[in-house]
């Protein structure tokens, strides 16, 4: 399956796709930005894994240079959030 977000004025293409074992994703900006995740890992970490992964997709095509530490951080924090589905549709425009 592969899907695409926008970030900035980047179009980046996410793939899950069968990675090696002990790997979750990863985020190429070139030649053409693309976040890899791996479907053998469970639902759970494949979620977790592509935050991650936009998190450091957003920190390189903004130039935040965000150390790894700092996205684990805020993977985890937003992810938490995540759990709380009224603050998505909030979030999302939903009423």
């Amino acid at each position: 399956m592969s899907i695409k977000v926008r970030i900035g004025t980047q179009d980046v293409k996410i793939k899950f796709v069968p990675l090696e074992d002990g790997e979750f994703g990863d985020f190429e900006a070139f030649p053409e930005p693309v976040i890899r995740v791996n479907l053998g890992v469970p639902i759970e970490a494949q979620r977790m894994t592509l935050l991650h992964e936009l998190l450091h997709a957003i920190s390189d095509l903004y130039g935040l240079d965000l150390r790894e530490s700092q996205v684990r951080t805020i993977e985890q924090g937003l992810g938490q959030v995540m759990t709380e589905p009224h603050i998505w549709k909030y979030l999302g425009g939903v009423s």
